[in-house]
């Protein structure tokens, strides 16, 4: 492949990118990760949970 000097520099920014994120995510392990989520979700507001739903009222 013929590239210009702009798109080799691109490329390797893009290499360069991509092995730094696949490190950040090899730091942190699963249980890390799981937790650091759970964490998250518990910070949220109920706002979106499902309410409770009863049989109703008879009559």
């Amino acid at each position: 492949m013929n590239l210009t000097e702009s798109e080799k520099a691109y490329h390797l920014v893009l290499k360069k990118r991509e092995k730094q994120r696949i490190e950040s995510i090899l730091k942190e392990s699963y249980r890390d990760r799981l937790q650091k989520f759970n964490d998250n979700l518990a910070s949220l507001s109920e706002h979106f949970d499902i309410p409770k739903v009863g049989p109703g009222k008879k009559k």
